[in-house]
């Protein structure tokens, strides 16, 4: 759970606002979980299958479920992944 700042506040939600562009003095007193409080489920999969030991690249097949709620309103995103990975490095040595 977060506090969620309203439309043109700055609760401390958001740590790239600077505090010379503040037009109100109560916005300095924040304290933690004010605003409209927001509740955030997230859950994360991923199965992979080793291709090449030599090379250490796998495939990997992944999903992302994300949840935002707040008293008005309900946000659901999902995410369906394929990724090809491997893990080079250089052996050259220049001496």
């Amino acid at each position: 759970r977060k506090g969620f700042s309203g439309f043109g506040k700055n609760l401390g939600e958001n740590i790239q606002v600077s505090n010379a562009n503040v037009k109100q003095s109560r916005e300095f007193e924040n304290t933690l979980t004010q605003g409209k409080a927001v509740q955030i489920r997230y859950f994360e999969s991923v199965i992979g299958y080793l291709i090449n030991e030599n090379w250490s690249s796998t495939i990997d097949l992944g999903f992302i479920w994300r949840e935002q709620k707040t008293t008005n309103t309900s946000n659901m995103n999902n995410m369906l992944m394929i990724r090809l990975r491997t893990n080079l490095y250089n052996q050259y040595f220049d001496l």
